[in-house]
């Protein structure tokens, strides 16, 4: 959960500065790719929600791919991949907290499209803003929060 939260907060940052494009693409596809490492990692352990947490790995998968595409994302991102976070063992909890992070992803990443100058790179924020949305229905206990 540590980690979840840790990627949420820099995505949040990053995102308070309209100037720092290159970084909230880098930090979205750091979220994505934490999201579909936990999301596998929690369908091994997911007996009544493993489609919900295998869905949301496919989405998160779609979600990173269409951020590597972004003409501004540096080219250092995406060297690693599937990052070694724990899961705990209360596996709502765990879906809460990518559910929070996708929220923060589909916040973000659409007001990145709107101060991109780009079209690459605004096709790019708004197309993986419709796998982040689409995490967070498959995980997000309450989907008021």
């Amino acid at each position: 959960m540590d980690d979840i939260e840790t990627i949420r907060a820099r995505l949040i940052a990053a995102g308070r500065d309209a100037g720092d494009l290159p970084g909230v693409l880098d930090t979205a596809w750091e979220a994505f790719d934490l999201v579909h490492g936990v999301c596998l990692r929690c369908g091994e352990q997911a007996v009544g929600s493993f489609a919900a947490f295998a869905f949301a790995a496919t989405a998160a998968a779609q979600g990173r791919q269409l951020i590597t595409a972004a003409p501004s994302l540096p080219p250092t991102s995406g060297m690693v991949t599937g990052r070694s976070a724990s899961v705990p063992a209360d596996l709502d909890q765990t879906a809460d907290g990518l559910a929070s992070l996708a929220r923060a992803l589909t916040d973000q990443l659409s007001l990145a499209a709107t101060w991109a100058e780009d079209r690459g790179d605004q096709a790019a924020c708004t197309d993986a803003v419709r796998y982040a949305r689409q995490i967070c229905e498959l995980l997000a206990q309450d989907p008021q929060r």
